[in-house]
């Protein structure tokens, strides 16, 4: 767009979603091959995907922040445009990521969870838990794993905090004030 088109005449969420759904499905396919592969029921897994997970969070951002700065405003975008549009892209990104895991856990691979608390319980056995307390915090986790709504709530919750923790960085980094290159 050319310079006439300033940030309050530009939608953000076009450039949001466009990458929020492409990242979205990149860990939907991660989740849907950890689970298929059996990967997913294997505890060091989580420790594995927890980093990569992030790096994507981060190159969805940026992607969205560096598309909509230079495709729709012209090469410029102010810190808030640039931190608002990398955590609407997180946040749809958390949405659908969390969204296929409660349809893997309940639908195509119920198996898992109870996969992933077993190994869980073993973990905590090897580390000299006492039983009262693993046996405490199994039950915990076998709850949370049951309820669709705490799973949902808690998926968005990491998504907001982790998305503006990140949309802040990327923000910092990626803004390009107009008066700055004038």
């Amino acid at each position: 767009m050319t310079d006439q088109y300033t940030e309050s005449q530009t939608s953000f969420f076009p450039a949001s979603m466009k990458q929020g759904l492409i990242f979205g499905m990149i860990m939907v396919i991660i989740t849907l091959v950890a689970s298929i592969t059996g990967l997913a029921s294997e505890l060091w897994f989580s420790a594995v995907i927890m980093p990569i997970s992030i790096v994507l969070y981060i190159v969805a951002a940026v992607t969205a922040i560096k598309n909509h700065r230079n495709e729709d405003l012209g090469g410029y975008i102010t810190f808030g445009r640039a931190f608002l549009t990398g955590l609407m892209t997180i946040l749809i990104v958390g949405l659908i990521a969390t969204i296929f895991s409660i349809i893997n856990l309940k639908f195509i691979n119920p198996g898992i969870a109870e996969q992933q608390l077993d190994a869980t319980r073993e973990f905590l056995e090897k580390l000299g838990t006492e039983d009262d307390i693993i046996d405490q915090a199994m039950a915990e986790a076998e709850r949370k794993m049951k309820n669709i709504g705490s799973l949902l709530l808690n998926g968005m919750i990491a998504a907001a905090i982790g998305g503006a923790i990140i949309s802040l960085i990327c923000a910092a980094v990626l803004k390009r004030n107009r008066e700055d290159y004038a």
